[in-house]
């Protein structure tokens, strides 16, 4: 599936970052580089958080100096040809071709503020709203349903209404007779003495009030901003251990662990099989089988050491931890060095994601990563690069 391609970032509000101004985007790899305390993992976070994966960006995000401000996360898409004609041709309410050619020629900005949700420019947001009538986003059919109820009810104390016309009727006619019916009705109503005859007429006038009320034509921009988020590029961030490779989990909850579902899919195995696999040797084979793949994969990039990764069965639990060359024991990935596993973990997710278009966020892997192998890291990266589904990487560091 295609996605928009971010072009440039600009972030307000966000932690110590007042107004970054626009952060241009490289076409395949950005650097920031700058000194400690700088705000360049301010900036990696902020992107992050402007991902729709992310529930809520967190209070820690608000700046402690601007107490009545609110996080704003903005970032300017290109919009592909694909993106272009999918959105449009499943998009519920018309669009003017002038209003498409707009966005295809000069990208959408869409922004995230941590009070409000996901918005686009007040400019785009009024031609969209323009873009219908009202009255035609009106429900026919259940207008109809209810102006026949209400005219059932009345029964011969209003002869003037012809059902037959209303059955063709365009929605502005309609909508036409159905207020005269409304006020028809409601005068009939305020003489009922019979008081459940009057709660009856009631529920039908409530009725009638609500599928004749023109809806509001904000449901055209916002709803286009929801049809947006489907093709926002995933939007991952390296910067800690949080998807360490756990060493033992249970079978049959293998699949709750996301680095475990990293592991499986590079290795190409079908975790719910595993687990249903009551053969206990059938199981070790395919464990000991998959996990030669993924551990050639692994040792295509990374030549630090020679490393295999190895899953194996344990009873009821599965166990996944790193061999090194000559070892008889297999040991956790938290055992290994801090680069070892910063290098893990930022090769299972990339790898994972596969032909996914995405946002790679790093920040600071000189941390963790000598210089070989932060070469071993752009290895990676290029390949995805090349790939069709790659999109853009951000990196941050003291020095280019």
């Amino acid at each position: 599936m295609s996605m928009l391609i971010p072009q440039w970032v600009q972030i307000y509000y966000y932690k110590s970052i007042i107004d970054s101004g626009k952060i241009w985007l490289s076409s395949d790899l950005t650097i920031l580089a700058g000194k400690n305390e700088s705000g360049k993992s301010a900036i990696l976070n902020a992107i992050y958080d402007f991902s729709p994966d992310v529930d809520d960006i967190d209070d820690d995000a608000y700046p402690m100096d601007h107490p009545d401000a609110v996080p704003k996360i903005s970032i300017h898409f290109s919009m592909p040809e694909s993106v272009s004609s999918e959105l449009f041709d499943n998009f519920p309410y018309p669009i003017s071709s002038r209003v498409i050619k707009s966005i295809n020629d000069n990208g959408i900005t869409v922004s995230r503020e941590a009070d409000t949700g996901y918005t686009i420019p007040d400019s785009l947001w009024k031609k969209l709203e323009k873009q219908v009538n009202p009255i035609d986003m009106l429900d026919d059919e259940a207008l109809r349903d209810a102006m026949i109820n209400a005219l059932s009810l009345m029964g011969n104390d209003l002869e003037s209404f012809d059902i037959e016309k209303w059955k063709n009727a365009d929605n502005k006619t309609l909508f036409k007779e159905a207020d005269l019916l409304l006020t028809s009705f409601t005068k009939w109503f305020s003489t009922l003495a019979d008081q459940n005859l009057k709660t009856k007429a009631g529920n039908v006038r409530k009725e009638l009030q609500s599928v004749s009320k023109t809806p509001s034509t904000e449901i055209v921009p916002s709803t286009f901003v929801e049809h947006l988020l489907s093709y926002i590029p995933t939007i991952t961030i390296f910067s800690d251990f949080e998807n360490l490779l756990p060493f033992e989990v249970p079978l049959n909850e293998a699949s709750e662990y996301a680095a475990v579902r990293d592991f499986a899919e590079i290795a190409g195995l079908d975790l719910d099989d595993l687990a249903e696999t009551s053969n206990r040797q059938a199981l070790r084979n395919k464990l000991e089988t998959h996990s030669a793949s993924i551990s050639g994969k692994f040792k295509d990039y990374y030549e630090q050491d020679q490393v295999e990764l190895k899953a194996e069965p344990d009873g009821e639990l599965l166990r996944i931890g790193v061999k090194g060359q000559g070892d008889t024991i297999l040991y956790r990935a938290e055992q290994r060095s801090q680069g070892m596993q910063w290098f893990l973990s930022f090769f299972l997710r990339l790898n994972a994601a596969g032909e996914d278009q995405q946002i790679v966020l790093i920040d600071e892997p000189g941390l963790y990563l000598h210089a070989s192998a932060q070469s071993d890291i752009l290895r990676v990266l290029e390949d995805l690069a090349a790939s069709d589904g790659f999109c853009r990487v951000i990196f941050s560091t003291h020095s280019p």
